[in-house]
């Protein structure tokens, strides 16, 4: 897959604000109205992104569990450097914030980390 046949798509019916159909390169989104500029969103965008960039030529980097931890820790990352704070669930949901957790506990292990120790 080439990354300009990535299409977009409306899909009210999705139960997150979107998510990304691998199998058919659609990355839906829940309404056209997103708040482009929320931190909250744009951290969607890069947990999307990293099942985007993993599709990308079907590299296939990362599988399955280990992929969607990455978009995790990716978003948490991408959150925590935005805005300061911890990554929860909007509608507090505790399993939600329960991977969360662990999300962000991994990303300032990352943040953490010097250029040098990588």
């Amino acid at each position: 897959m080439k990354i300009d046949s990535i299409k977009v798509q409306i899909n009210p019916l999705i139960p997150h604000y979107g998510q990304y159909d691998v199998n058919k390169n659609i990355l839906m989104l829940k309404h056209s109205n997103l708040a482009l500029n929320s931190a909250v969103v744009q951290s969607f965008f890069i947990h999307e992104g990293v099942h985007m960039g993993n599709d990308v030529d079907k590299i296939g980097i990362v599988k399955g569990v280990d992929e969607e931890a990455a978009g995790f820790i990716a978003q948490a990352i991408y959150f925590r450097a935005e805005t300061g704070r911890y990554l929860s669930d909007p509608n507090n949901n505790p399993k939600i914030n329960k991977v969360f957790s662990q999300a962000n506990a991994a990303a300032i292990s990352v943040i953490n980390k010097s250029s040098t120790d990588i």
